[in-house]
């Protein structure tokens, strides 16, 4: 070309192109999918952890106060292991919708439902941590 422009790319360069271009889109998709693995496992280490101090602190209540517990202690105690609860479910709800939004995005357009397991673990836990903070309602 006269003007300085280089020339078409060969069909075999537009193929490397688009394999590396797909390569790029997968790489992506698993970096997404770690994202919301390490979302999993912060939000339920804090449901964990809310429910195993909530379910703890249950097993002072029965205890006479000159023994050293107090009620109002024991109630805040609750309320805070029922806020981790609903921290970390709330923080997993919030990462899911974040991980569905980046892989619709990576699909440039076209959303095809993929199926993944990240994401059903992340839906399963939002259920668990919701029964979770259900029993605590029930004990507050």
């Amino acid at each position: 070309m006269a003007n300085g422009s280089t020339a078409p790319a060969s069909d075999e360069a537009t193929v490397l192109a688009r394999s590396r271009t797909e390569m790029a889109r997968q790489r992506s998709i698993w970096a997404a999918e770690r994202t919301l693995m390490g979302w999993i496992r912060t939000s339920l280490a804090m449901i964990g952890f809310g429910f195993s101090i909530g379910t703890f602190t249950r097993a002072f209540e029965g205890l006479p106060e000159e023994r050293g517990v107090d009620p109002v202690q024991l109630s805040s105690v609750l309320h805070i292991s029922a806020l981790l609860v609903l921290l970390g479910t709330l923080a997993l709800l919030a990462a899911t919708i974040q991980h569905v939004l980046a892989l619709r995005s990576l699909g440039a357009g076209v959303w095809t439902p993929r199926v993944n397991l990240a994401t059903i673990v992340a839906l399963l836990l939002v259920v668990i941590g919701a029964f979770a903070l259900g029993t605590f309602q029930a004990i507050l």
